[in-house]
């Protein structure tokens, strides 16, 4: 095995620690043992791993330090384990890095600013840990290939940037959920041409959308639920603007447990392959709009804890693909 070059071994029941004796394969590149139940402490071992993948086990301990002396590392995934302790603040050593997951873990301290210099980064995983501090535009400085970024889930992160800002990537997923985002709703956003996905639930953001909003070529999923938005609904994003088909099982409005206010638009009508519309907890009066029962692809749609008013549209009643009505 002195020249194996690429191990895989994922999704099988291999129990017990990684075997150190790894780190003597001197040609071994690329390294996934993911899925499986792997315990303990992640080995030391350098090699030249170009691309390592140890998700989905119950590791635990700290991220080696060593790790960062992979200078051709391209991937690190290392989510859905129970890993402890910080982000090493050498991770900007790793030039050639170009996706890098440790979310699902127990990791707590900063995001090191050296993030900012993996120029080559095109995904990054943070979310589920205790991540806490602000995150600014030093976080970002360098990140020209960012395309997705999941931040969700740390409680006790603040991202704080000016209103403005131009990030210098444009995202296609962005998660910011059960983060803290001041200074009101992300101005930088209306950069951002090519986003898909866009969740900023439960992120202390108030008051009501901003016009640009509505222009955006953006999210067939876009979940704002659990703020303080208010105002009408009539900033919202053209959901059909995007057409990837790699998103279309997840066409969703997701604004439940705001302040929005007046009527649900008729321009709902217009999202053909919408899937689910949730709009429960608002303050939105008047009749549903009739036209929600022409939509063929709609699955879900929740409209309690509201103060509508009328009857249930008759094209509801007919609607075959309605599956949850609320």
């Amino acid at each position: 095995m002195a020249n194996l070059r690429s191990l895989h071994m994922s999704n099988n029941r291999l129990a017990g620690p990684i075997p150190k004796s790894l780190g003597s394969l001197s040609s071994l590149q690329v390294l996934d043992l993911s899925h499986n139940l792997l315990t303990g402490h992640i080995p030391t071992f350098i090699g030249k791993l170009t691309k390592l993948d140890l998700s989905y086990n119950p590791l635990n301990g700290s991220i080696p330090e060593s790790f960062t002396r992979l200078e051709d590392l391209t991937q690190l995934v290392l989510n859905n384990n129970m890993l402890t302790g910080f982000i090493p603040s050498s991770i900007g050593r790793l030039v050639s890095l170009q996706e890098f997951s440790v979310s699902s873990n127990l990791l707590n301290g900063n995001i090191p600013i050296s993030v900012g210099q993996l120029t080559k980064l095109q995904s990054l995983g943070l979310s589920e840990n205790s991540l806490k501090g602000v995150v600014s535009k030093a976080h970002f400085v360098n990140l020209l290939m960012l395309k997705h970024m999941d931040l969700s889930s740390n409680n006790n992160l603040t991202f704080n940037v000016s209103r403005a800002w131009m990030p210098p990537f444009q995202l296609v997923t962005l998660d910011l959920s059960s983060s803290k985002i001041e200074d009101g709703f992300p101005q930088w956003l209306r950069m951002q041409r090519r986003l898909v996905r866009l969740s900023l639930s439960n992120a202390s953001i108030s008051g009501p959308l901003p016009e640009w909003f509505r222009k955006m070529p953006i999210s067939p999923f876009l979940k704002l639920s659990h703020n303080k938005l208010s105002g009408p609904l009539t900033n919202l994003p053209d959901v059909e603007t995007v057409t990837d088909v790699a998103y279309q099982f997840s066409r969703a409005f997701l604004l439940q447990n705001d302040l929005f206010n007046k009527s649900i638009l008729q321009s709902f009508c217009k999202s053909k392959n919408i899937y689910a519309i949730q709009l429960s907890g608002n303050r939105l009066t008047g009749k549903i709009p009739n036209c929600l029962g022409d939509l063929q692809k709609l699955g879900v749609l929740i409209l309690s804890k509201n103060a509508l008013s009328g009857v249930i549209p008759i094209s509801l009643r007919n609607c075959s693909s309605l599956k949850w009505l609320s």
